[in-house]
């Protein structure tokens, strides 16, 4: 292992890192700042963290639809705050039809019988719901 370097060639390593964190900081901020701006434009607001972290455990192991609250519904594609309610309205309302123990919704297509959700939406949805077996 080499010596530390001391002297005016360590000032320049020293000057180069500090220049590189600070453009790694300065790169980083400024996504930070177009994804906020982004979020802005399309008035999303800006998500609390707790709940992004729990929304992209959700997508990595699917998302039932059968037990999922509305904020975690949220984050299947075509779906805001408006679908994801009323899918909860719709699977509470109709949990005692579905017969004792048995989901409202067993496959994706039972989606479409929730008002605004239609075949379309279905398909876009299918990767990313899991079903009870």
């Amino acid at each position: 292992m080499s010596p530390a370097p001391d002297g005016p060639a360590a000032g320049r390593l020293i000057g180069a890192r500090s220049a590189a964190s600070a453009t790694v900081v300065t790169a980083a901020c400024l996504v930070a700042l177009a994804l906020a701006l982004v979020l802005r434009a399309q008035r999303i607001p800006a998500p609390d963290p707790a709940i992004a972290l729990q929304n992209a455990s959700a997508i990595v192991t699917g998302v039932n639809p059968n037990t999922a609250p509305a904020a975690e519904l949220t984050v299947l594609p075509g779906i805001g705050p408006g679908r994801a309610k009323a899918i909860v309205a719709f699977r509470e309302a109709n949990r005692d039809t579905a017969g004792p123990g048995e989901p409202v919704f067993k496959r994706p297509d039972d989606l479409r019988k929730v008002s605004g959700i239609g075949p379309k939406t279905v398909e876009k949805l299918r990767p990313w719901l899991t079903f009870d077996d």
